[in-house]
């Protein structure tokens, strides 16, 4: 029996083992990419895609409002911190190029494990997604001076691999799967979890070792990458907090639910030497977050809110 409370916690967990088991994390470390592929498959498994594309065009207006504070508002913000404040340095472009990245293809699963809405989440991957290439560039000109190599080739070929392919199959299943062969929500949410755990573990590899050798800048990182996660995740919710509570919350997930990874495979050249750390780092706050958030939230209409005050 799928228990949402449970799947937080090994999720959580996940992230941990990954950590203290080196030789685990280099076992499962090939499955990262295909863990990537089936996750966002089985999230869209489970959605609506008739009533989502129906919604998106009925009101683009959540999405488009949503993918301009997280793309243009808060990069500006963060970078106009790294360019006059007087502690600007490594952290703050960590910040600010952190505020670059799309929103990861995995976030529909996270939405669906604390009751957001993972079709508004769907859609925000998407827009932010094809945002990216255009953002990134201008964004990284005016701060770093220069656009570095932006592998586009590779952006579009991730772009095809990780989401329009899985669209493409979701697509057909909800078309022409019999009714008599089609997966419940339970095994397709159980699936999900399994993949976002496989993908924790995976991403891991090599942290271990490196908070052996190297503790002090490790745990650095890591707390910068809270810092971020909830600083972006909760400014989010409370400038949104005027339309809904349950578009804030998932406005704040969109906002701090960063692809990292993306962006490191096609801007590689603009990133410091601590990213690629940084980037296995950044899955702790994520994995760790919805447990801890999910314990405030009350389920109104489908959707995870806040107590009432």
């Amino acid at each position: 029996m799928y228990n949402p409370r449970l799947s937080l916690h090994v999720l959580a967990i996940s992230v941990v083992l990954g950590v203290l088991l080196p030789p685990l994390a280099s076992l499962v470390r090939p499955l990262l990419f295909p863990s990537i592929f089936f996750l966002m498959l089985f999230s869209l498994m489970q959605i609506d895609l008739k009533s989502v594309s129906r919604a998106a065009v009925k009101s683009p207006w959540p999405v488009m409002t949503i993918v301009l504070w997280q793309m243009l508002a808060l990069p500006l913000i963060f970078g106009t911190v790294h360019v006059f404040a007087p502690f600007s340095g490594t952290w703050s472009e960590i910040v600010f190029l952190t505020a670059c990245a799309g929103t990861i293809f995995g976030a529909p699963a996270f939405a669906q494990l604390i009751n957001l809405d993972s079709g508004l989440t769907l859609l925000g991957v998407i827009a932010s997604t094809l945002v990216m290439p255009f953002s990134l560039p201008l964004l990284a000109l005016w701060i770093l001076d220069s656009t570095g190599e932006f592998d586009f080739a590779a952006y579009t070929l991730r772009l095809f691999t990780f989401l329009v392919c899985p669209t493409l199959v979701a697509i057909g299943y909800h078309r022409f799967a019999r009714s008599d062969v089609r997966l419940s929500n339970q095994v397709l949410q159980l699936g999900s979890v399994f993949f976002l755990s496989l993908f924790a573990v995976a991403v891991m590899d090599g942290v271990g070792e490196r908070l052996i050798m190297d503790t002090k800048p490790i745990l650095t990182l890591l707390a910068l990458a809270f810092g971020i996660h909830v600083t972006f995740f909760f400014s989010t919710a409370l400038i949104f907090r005027y339309v809904n509570r349950s578009i804030a919350w998932t406005a704040g997930l969109l906002s701090s639910y960063r692809n990292l990874g993306l962006l490191l495979a096609v801007a590689g050249s603009l990133l410091p030497n601590d990213f690629i750390l940084f980037v296995a780092l950044w899955q702790v706050p994520m994995y760790i977050m919805p447990m801890l958030v999910h314990k405030s939230f009350r389920v109104v209409g489908g959707y995870g809110c806040p107590p009432e005050s």
